[in-house]
């Protein structure tokens, strides 16, 4: 009986922990960067969206991939792995100077335009949805796996915001690129581009 009590508060007080998380945006966007920074994944999840995760970028050769992680799977690869790094990005201190701008850095392929932190709110840009588009175009994947990806991206692409980090050096691989999305009143994480040196 103690055992059966113990699961029980345990389903209790899990969600009850996330409930009490703050989820405007510009929190989110400090906690997420946080654990990227600290490489801590526990300290992302919560900020990942139960149901729709979140979408990731990553390339083998020139097409974008973009595949759909659930926040339970979420997780940085080991110190110790084959491939430690192999998520390339560099990340702001967490209390450095976020900016709202209407221009975000621009990239070609070797250098950015600008170093800083920055996001910028759009209710038009369907980044995910277009990666799908243009893998279909390119007959990187079929109609059926078209049509299946834009109804998981639709709730995320309601009110997206994109998020760059651009080091001082301004070179391709001193970057972060996240997405955050609000549902139902709050922010989460619900994208992050790891595609490479020329990003889409």
């Amino acid at each position: 009986m103690h055992f059966f009590m113990l699961i029980l508060l345990s389903l209790i007080f899990i969600p009850l922990s996330y409930a009490k998380i703050d989820h405007s945006l510009e929190t989110t966007i400090r906690a997420v960067v946080l654990g990227f920074q600290n490489r801590h994944a526990e300290q992302v999840k919560p900020y990942i969206h139960p149901q729709y995760g979140y979408v990731y970028w990553y390339r083998i050769g020139i097409p974008t991939i973009q595949t759909y992680e659930q926040r339970k799977d979420f997780m940085f690869p080991a110190e110790d792995s084959a491939f430690p790094n192999i998520w390339l990005y560099n990340t702001p201190h967490p209390q450095k100077l976020l900016q709202k701008t209407t221009q975000l850095p621009i990239m070609e392929c070797d250098l950015w335009n600008k170093s800083g932190w920055f996001y910028q709110q759009t209710h038009v840009k369907k980044a995910f949805r277009q990666v799908l588009k243009n893998n279909y175009r390119d007959q990187l994947i079929s109609k059926e796996a078209l049509n299946e990806g834009l109804k998981i991206v639709q709730p995320l692409e309601k009110n997206l915001v994109e998020m760059y980090y651009i080091g001082i050096s301004q070179q391709v691989d001193d970057s972060l690129h996240l997405y955050f999305s609000q549902i139902n009143g709050k922010w989460y994480l619900s994208g992050f581009d790891n595609s490479g040196n020329c990003d889409v």
